[in-house]
């Protein structure tokens, strides 16, 4: 099918729906009766008709839409005054609202979404809070069935709209605001028509809960002319999807502002577990290169922040075997000595050279210096060294 004649059935459609409500076409409508938690309440008459009593649901002027997503009466409806009323509930009562046409007739329309918004009235009653300051927070949306017929035929029908106020909502000074929005000629730019209504209740309880910041939306500001949900060229085309306008149904968090939800706690207690100290490494083997330094006995290992200081001259090397206790020059003397002389020259080099010491050893950079138990084998080898008449060095 062309675009073209998919244009002339929508104008067909539209027709055969004008005519054949010809008594409803320019009567329309508005709230006649709020029920909250089994409570009825009865709506306030249009200002045309002359009559006002006292009601929970704010006065419109008169049964016309409004017009124009900028329209100040976008709010609470066409002119809209304060109730004289404020009606009690409490979270998760159930609100039903009642819509009637003009002269108490059926609600005209049956094409287009059914939106409720909440708004705070902060420090003050809702009889004297100004709705165009208001920021709104959507609690419910009705669009499409699952059959793809609108939920307006209801109301249509007769049926009230049941809405829920958030079951974790703090107390306070609330309006709710119930928003038809009729599309039977919004396929042209400017077309659509808004009917909105606002009922004044005071919400009790203990319960915390508010709309995140991101979730407010103020009368006007919310829509855009254009907005998918408010400018439906292919309304009455085949496989229409329609797209809710305004923000999305807000998420009220029990006990959080801003209507955050608490963040979940972590695996780990990385703050009240206390690490355990890293072990000590192993020093490195010595090299014959490395520098000796004494470390204090409370340090066993030097910072490693600490940068080493330049190397002095390498120290000469500590024997560390028998052989190397015995001098070379008592080791090249002549071999044809006579025995005694030898067993004296041992003995008497080994009384003046090795010194006793302490029976603990020192660390001097990595080289361990020997323990008396060492001394007392180097006497012995030395002697056993010269008796064999050992000569050169090791």
């Amino acid at each position: 099918m062309s675009s073209s004649s998919l244009h002339i059935l929508s104008l067909f459609l539209l027709l055969t729906s004008l005519l054949a409500l010809p008594h409803q076409t320019f009567a329309h409508g508005y709230i006649a009766s709020v029920s909250i938690d089994g409570k009825s309440y009865k709506g306030n008459l249009p200002a045309e008709s002359n009559t006002r009593h006292p009601s929970v649901v704010r006065q419109i002027r008169n049964t016309q839409p409004v017009k124009g997503v900028g329209n100040r009466d976008l709010a609470c409806g066409s002119g809209a005054t304060p109730a004289s009323l404020i009606a009690d509930a409490m979270p998760g009562n159930q609100v039903r609202f009642d819509w009637k046409g003009a002269g108490s007739t059926s609600w005209p329309h049956n094409a287009g979404p059914i939106l409720t918004y909440m708004a705070s009235c902060g420090s003050v009653s809702c009889d004297k809070f100004d709705a165009s300051t208001a920021r709104w927070f959507k609690i419910a949306e009705l669009g499409k069935k699952s059959n793809g017929q609108w939920h307006m035929v209801d109301v249509q029908a007769g049926q009230p709209v049941t809405v829920t106020i958030p079951s974790t909502l703090a107390p306070g000074h609330y309006l709710i605001r119930q928003e038809l929005i009729a599309l039977h000629i919004a396929m042209t730019l400017g077309g659509v028509e808004f009917y909105a209504s606002c009922t004044q209740v005071r919400v009790g309880g203990t319960q915390t809960g508010r709309p995140a910041e991101s979730d407010l939306v103020s009368f006007p500001g919310a829509y855009g002319e254009r907005d998918p949900g408010l400018y439906v060229p292919g309304i009455y085309e085949p496989g229409f999807q329609y797209v809710i306008p305004g923000p999305r149904v807000a998420r009220i968090a029990n006990g959080g502002s801003g209507g955050s939800a608490p963040p979940a706690p972590t695996s780990a207690k990385e703050s009240s577990t206390p690490v355990a100290a890293p072990s000590p490494t192993k020093a490195a083997p010595p090299t014959d290169d490395a520098k000796p330094t004494k470390a204090p006995a409370s340090s066993p290992l030097p910072s490693p922040a600490v940068k080493p200081s330049a190397p002095a001259s390498p120290p000469a090397a500590v024997p560390t075997t028998a052989a190397a206790l015995v001098p070379e020059s008592r080791l090249t003397a002549p071999v044809k000595v006579c025995q005694k002389s030898r067993r004296l020259r041992a003995k008497t080099w080994a009384s003046r050279t090795v010194k006793p010491v302490t029976t603990f050893s020192i660390s001097l950079g990595g080289v361990a210096t020997p323990t008396a138990a060492v001394v007392k084998r180097s006497r012995h080898h030395a002697r056993h060294f010269v008796r064999s008449g050992l000569r050169g060095s090791h």
